[in-house]
Formats: structure tokens, C-alpha cells, sequence
């Protein structure tokens, strides 16, 4: 019975051992595979605030892109209507002059007829010559002034038709410098856009990973949990089935000297004692294994826990072949 009760112990105290060992290696793995991906799911945000507010400051360059485009073409339209509207106006003048000159055409060619037939009709009078011939001078006056007058006035023209030239000239370059800063701008504001949707689709991936990470952390701690509650349930049996060993030990212990104190004293004891106190021996034997079952099946199940525990860690190492 003695050499019983010391195998039991034993038996006790590897499990003991086998279970302070187990348990605290399996745990500390899986707090680490929770820590690092809770920092993965940290450094995720922080890739994530960067990347939103790198889109916010393109979206920013294409708005005042696509302010300084209107501007542009703002400025273009205004530079067209004041042409059109030189345009317009010389078109007035040069047909107001050209009005001008037919008439002043129109007078000189009556003057030079009417001189003519004053100088057909011219009496044989001094004094009618002398007349005349003021008259003439006058005519002549005026006409070469009327004509300096229209020549002005095809001066005139010539330099309206310059300003005009030199103005179509403007705007040409002008319409061609502002059609050449619009599509450089809308050009920088398609580059931009693919920028920005590329930003968008890393910032998608990005939050999808931190998404991905929190639902393992989730899966991991709740596995741990598990584990953790199971863990001790299974200590707390252990604790009772060491007690039950240690009173049963006890009781066998009481129970073997109370025996050889018997056996010391009536040693004439009758057969059928004899055979009763064999078998309640028997039934403390028998006691003592079925105790040694549930101590199997505490190991068992104390097996299966560092089992999940195993799973936990290869979940986690499969997590970090995923992100390699």
C-alpha cells in the first residue's frame, strides 16, 4: 500500500511539473502574435492617415487647377470680345471714311467741272479775269486741302488697319499660350487624378489589411480566452484530484498502521476478518486507480489545451508567411 501511495505522488508530481511548464511557454506565444498585430494594425492607421491626407492636398491641386483653367479661359474670352469689338468699331470708321472720301471725291470732280465751264464762259474783261482767277486759287486751295483731308484719312486708316493686324496678331498668341497652359493643366490634372486613385486603391488595400488584422487579433484573443478558462478548469481539478490523492493517501496511511496495530495485537484473528479487512484493501486499490483515470483523462485534456494553444502559434506564424 505504502509503495502504492508513493507511485501516486509521483505520478502527481510530474503532471504537476508537465503542466507549469506547458501552460505558461503556450501563453506568453500568443500575447506576442496579439502584441505584434496589434502594432500592425497600428502602423496600418498611420499609413492609412498619410495616404488620405496626401489625396486631400491632390484633390486641393486639382481644384485650383481647374481654377486657374476658368481664369484662362475667363481672360481668353475677354481679350476676344475687345477684339470684336475693335473690330466693330473699325469697320464703322472705315466705312464712315470710306463714305468721306467718295464724297470729297464726288465735290472735287464738280469743282473741276464747274471750272471748266467757267473757263469756257470767260468774257474778254480784265476785271472778270481777275475774278476768275481769285476764284480758281480758291477752288485750288480748298481742293488741296480736301485732299491733304483725305489723305489724313487714308492715314488713318492705314494705322487702324496696323493696330488691327497687330492686335489679331495678340490675341493669336495669346489664345495659343493660354490652349498651351489649359492642356499642360489638364494634362497635370489626369496625372493627377490616376494619382489620386491609386492613392485610394492603396488606401482600400490598406484598410482592408487593418481590417483582416483586427478580426484575427479578435479570433486569437478569443481562442486564447478559451484556452485561458480551460487552462484552469483543468488546474482547478488537478488541485482537487491532488487532494483527493493526498486524502486518500492519508486514509490508506491511517488505515495500514490501524492494520498492523491489528495484526500486532490479534494475531489469532479469525479468517473471515482477515478477509474483510483484504477486502477493504481491495476497494482502496481499487479507489486509488479510478483516481489514477481521472488523473489520464486531467492529462488528456491538459494535452488538448496546449494542442489549441499549438494552433494558435501556427495561425500566427502562417500570418507572417502571408505578410513576407
Amino acid at each position: 500500500m505504502k509503495a502504492e501511495n508513493k507511485y501516486l505522488q509521483l505520478e502527481m508530481e510530474i503532471l504537476r511539473e508537465q503542466h507549469n511548464q506547458a501552460v505558461p511557454v503556450a501563453k506568453p506565444k500568443a500575447l506576442d502574435a496579439i502584441t505584434e498585430l496589434e502594432l500592425e494594425v497600428s502602423q496600418l492607421n498611420i499609413v492609412k492617415n498619410h495616404l488620405e491626407d496626401e489625396i486631400k492636398d491632390h484633390l486641393n491641386i486639382i481644384e485650383n487647377q481647374n481654377k486657374r483653367k476658368m481664369q484662362l479661359l475667363q481672360s481668353l474670352q475677354e481679350q476676344k470680345e475687345e477684339m470684336d469689338e475693335l473690330k466693330y468699331k473699325y469697320e464703322q470708321m472705315n466705312a464712315a471714311h470710306s463714305h468721306l472720301i467718295l464724297e470729297k471725291e464726288e465735290e472735287i470732280k464738280n469743282l473741276q467741272k464747274i471750272i471748266e465751264e467757267l473757263k469756257a464762259q470767260l468774257p474778254g474783261e480784265r476785271g472778270d479775269a481777275q475774278t476768275l482767277n481769285s476764284d480758281i486759287f480758291q477752288e485750288t486751295k480748298v481742293k488741296i486741302l480736301r485732299k491733304k483731308k483725305v489723305q489724313h484719312l487714308r492715314d488713318q486708316e492705314l494705322h487702324l488697319n496696323r493696330e488691327l493686324e497687330r492686335l489679331r496678331s495678340h490675341l493669336l498668341e495669346s489664345e495659343e499660350s493660354y490652349t498651351q497652359e489649359i492642356l499642360a493643366a489638364e494634362e497635370k490634372e489626369i496625372q493627377l487624378r490616376q494619382k489620386v486613385t491609386l492613392l485610394e486603391e492603396k488606401l482600400v488595400a490598406s484598410s482592408k489589411a487593418s481590417h483582416q488584422a483586427s478580426v484575427q487579433i479578435e479570433s486569437l484573443q478569443e481562442q486564447l480566452s478559451l484556452v485561458s478558462q480551460q487552462r484552469d478548469e483543468n488546474t482547478l481539478q488537478l488541485l482537487l484530484s491532488q487532494e483527493q490523492v493526498r486524502q486518500y493517501a492519508l486514509s490508506s496511511s491511517k488505515l495500514q498502521r490501524v492494520l498492523e496495530h491489528f495484526q500486532e495485537e490479534e494475531k489469532a484473528m479469525h479468517s473471515a476478518e482477515l478477509a474483510k479487512e483484504k477486502q477493504s484493501k481491495a476497494e482502496w486499490k481499487n479507489k486509488a486507480e479510478k483516481l489514477e483515470g481521472e488523473v489520464s483523462s486531467l492529462q488528456q485534456r491538459l494535452d488538448e489545451a496546449n494542442a489549441m494553444l499549438d494552433s494558435a502559434s501556427r495561425l500566427r506564424e502562417d500570418l507572417d508567411l502571408k505578410e513576407e
